[in-house]
């Protein structure tokens, strides 16, 4: 939004892009023409275009009160809302609103500024075209001049293009070309600007390429009577919508889709013999139901195959040894020197002008076709292609010694059979494919070779590796029988690590072997192998170091913690669970420990370490400070275990006391005054992780409940 849309400056004509653009294009004609040679030469204007800027001479070549304002500025009745915009190009100038309608003065100035830069490139375009002549080279070359699309004006409302109405998309086409008939007549039938490029190769002689899809305007040239083509089509989108619009003669027929599926959205109809400004869309209009059907036909035709030329369907057919017809995919299909392949269906669409082709078929397993095709119409062209078979020589050899393997049993397309003392075999009659060929020695070792793709007569040299076996080896403690985890096993240098079920898997050749098991807290092994087969081996493992583990509780199941645990001079504090680790101890060693909290009594005895163990432990208490407590089954806390918050129920009798929460220790760490509630709740967030008391003394009478603090 920097700039205005529109610009009246007294400058030169080359002061603006078009006019360098015009300097530049006699340039480079100047150049061509000294060259000698034909050439090719496209120069591109982007005038009439927003912003409608041009010199202030070809403003003044205009009166602007005689323009007029667009005479239809509505939405034709039955017209679909897809089919509108809110013109952001012209919106996104300075001088133009955001929203809402353009003023009547804006609008007047916008058309002069369109006629404008407008007359100011039919101005550029004569001086290439005077230069053309004074070259010399007028009667020795075609001109065409287009415009990339139409200009909305303020009719229906709309300004720019981004339509598919007639203003948005009926542009010029002027073609002119040395002794032309006819030369300055209109051509009043519809056409496409797919029609320039073929018309082009008409002109100069050159071959219309495969799949090109306009139609040779040359005859309209020649009769301007003759109507070439039924419809011009052109499309544009709107948002998920695809809108594709047939111009006929007399009809304009929008058909708008789902870009997702290609499935009918809306349409439109509209009849420029009876309303030339598009202001009705027929659509729904009974009287016009056979021609919607007509084009609506016409468009869903061209949707598929864009093209108007005469069309070309290709089906490859391949016939193999059982007689049975199958599509061949990806048939090579030389039509006119163009190579096309055929699609999953074996079938190929191009397009072409009328006239006489030759065309050659072929894929791999089947017998080339060469034939010649007359087009003069659209046509389906069936070919069916004979099977070829092929003989296959094969050679086995041993990769690892360079030497042929006899009596190897080897199969290809089903067939079976022995290598002889050369390590040779053949097959005959195999059909085009891709096989997988199996090979099994007389040890029987076996491999496969894939992807091996038949498609001649061949000789194929196969390596076969040195043949090896899948050797298994399960590593246990020989105490638990249980798998070892993370053992080093080593075969033939050959190394892997067991896994959680004690399991590893090596692949060796034949013969024997020295296998090497190692662990740092088991006994090394060293041994000797015979692998013959794939095979399973057992080693059981003497641990040579192990971990102790206590696990600490009281009350069955609540674990003690902060307790000491001693064996020799190690020592190790229980955890939140009740647990002390000690690793990594020698085994076949008897170990004395001790065990220590405040509050409990001491535990002292010996262990002898064979392997991994855990040793349960409950745990006594020495006399608390609840003692003297009584129990009462109206007294009640929860949550137990607590985390942030206890609560707690008293009886009826114990109202106007204390509650007191004590810890193991018999210190009192908190304490509140009960009045004639019989529910409370306490935060004891910041209490640390362990087993406290929850005390209530009334007047006469004490009661107590054990509790867990817990940190999460």
């Amino acid at each position: 939004r920097y700039w205005p849309s529109v610009e009246n400056a007294d400058v030169p004509y080359d002061a603006y892009v078009d006019g360098a653009i015009s300097k530049e294009g006699i340039n480079l004609m100047n150049q061509l023409n000294n060259a000698g040679k034909p050439f090719f030469l496209a120069v591109g204007f982007q005038r009439p275009h927003l912003p409608f800027n041009a010199p202030k001479e070809f403003w003044d070549m205009h009166d602007r009160a005689k323009f007029k304002l667009a005479e239809f500025r509505e939405r034709a009745d039955n017209s679909p809302s897809v089919a509108y915009h809110n013109f952001e190009e012209l919106r996104s100038y300075s001088d133009i609103p955001d929203i809402g309608n353009i003023s009547d003065e804006k609008q007047l100035e916008l058309i002069h500024a369109y006629y404008a830069a407008s007359s100011y490139i039919d101005f550029l375009i004569g001086k290439l075209t005077t230069r053309l002549n004074e070259l010399g080279l007028a009667d020795n070359t075609i001109i065409v001049l287009w415009g990339d699309h139409g200009w909305h004006l303020g009719d229906h409302n709309l300004w720019c293009k981004h339509s598919n109405f007639e203003e948005a998309t009926h542009s010029p086409l002027i073609i002119s070309y040395p002794a032309q008939p006819n030369a300055g007549q209109t051509y009043n039938y519809p056409t496409e600007f797919t029609d320039i490029a073929t018309t082009l190769c008409e002109l100069t002689g050159l071959k219309v390429p495969v799949d090109f899809e306009g139609e040779s305007l040359v005859s309209a040239f020649e009769n301007p009577e003759m109507q070439i083509r039924e419809g011009a089509l052109s499309q544009y989108p709107r948002n998920q919508y695809m809108g594709y619009t047939l111009r006929t003669k007399r009809y304009r027929y929008t058909k708008w889709v789902k870009k997702s599926d290609g499935s009918h959205f809306s349409s439109e109809l509209y009849d420029y013999e009876t309303d030339p400004l598009e202001t009705v869309s027929q659509i729904s209009n009974p009287d016009y139901q056979t021609i919607k059907i007509k084009l609506d036909s016409i468009v869903q035709k061209r949707i598929l195959i864009p093209s108007t030329q005469e069309k070309i369907e290709f089906k490859i057919w391949g016939i193999n040894k059982q007689n049975d017809t199958i599509a061949i995919t990806n048939s090579e299909i030389n039509f006119d020197d163009e190579i096309r392949y055929s699609n999953t269906d074996g079938s190929l669409y191009i397009t072409q002008v009328p006239g006489n082709f030759n065309y050659s078929v072929k894929s791999k397993g089947y017998q080339q076709v060469d034939q010649q095709l007359q087009i003069t119409k659209d046509s389906l062209i069936r070919i069916y292609l004979q099977n070829e078979t092929y003989n296959v020589s094969l050679k086995i050899v041993g990769e690892w010694n360079n030497t042929e393997i006899s009596n190897a049993n080897v199969i290809l397309a089903n067939q079976g059979k022995k290598t002889n003392n050369d390590g040779g075999v053949s097959f005959s009659e195999i059909d085009f494919d891709s096989y997988t060929v199996q090979i099994e020695l007389e040890n029987g070792f076996a491999q496969n070779f894939n992807n091996i793709e038949i498609s001649s007569d061949t000789s194929i040299v196969l390596y076969v590796e040195e043949p090896t076996f899948d050797v298994q080896v399960l590593v246990e403690n020989e105490y638990t029988s249980k798998g070892i985890f993370d053992v080093t096993i080593s075969i033939n240098n050959i190394s892997n690590s067991s896994n959680s079920q004690g399991y590893t898997n090596i692949s060796i050749p034949a013969g024997k072997h020295e296998i090497v098991i190692e662990h740092p807290n088991y006994s090394l092994i060293t041994d000797s192998l015979e692998i013959h087969s794939d095979t399973l081996f057992n080693f059981l493992l003497l641990p040579s170091f192990s971990t102790i583990k206590f696990k600490l509780y009281e009350n069955t199941n609540v674990p003690v913690n902060k307790a000491t645990v001693t064996i020799v001079n190690d020592q190790q504090i229980s955890n939140g669970l009740g647990s002390a680790f000690f690793k990594n101890y020698s085994t076949f060693t008897t170990y004395n420990f001790k065990i220590e909290k405040e509050n409990y009594k001491s535990i002292e005895g010996n262990l002898v370490l064979i392997n991994d163990t855990t040793i349960n432990i409950e745990m006594e208490t020495n006399p608390t400070a609840i003692d003297n407590f009584t129990e009462n089954e109206d007294f009640k806390i929860w949550p137990n275990p607590v985390v942030n918050v206890i609560r707690f129920q008293i009886p009826e009798d114990y109202t106007f006391g204390q509650a007191k929460i004590i810890d193991i220790k018999g210190k009192t760490v908190k304490s509140i005054s009960l009045n004639e509630a019989i529910i409370y709740k306490l935060n004891i967030t910041n209490l640390p992780e362990g087993f406290y008391f929850l005390n209530v003394i009334s007047t006469d009478n004490k009661i107590s409940k054990q509790f867990v603090k817990k940190e999460f």
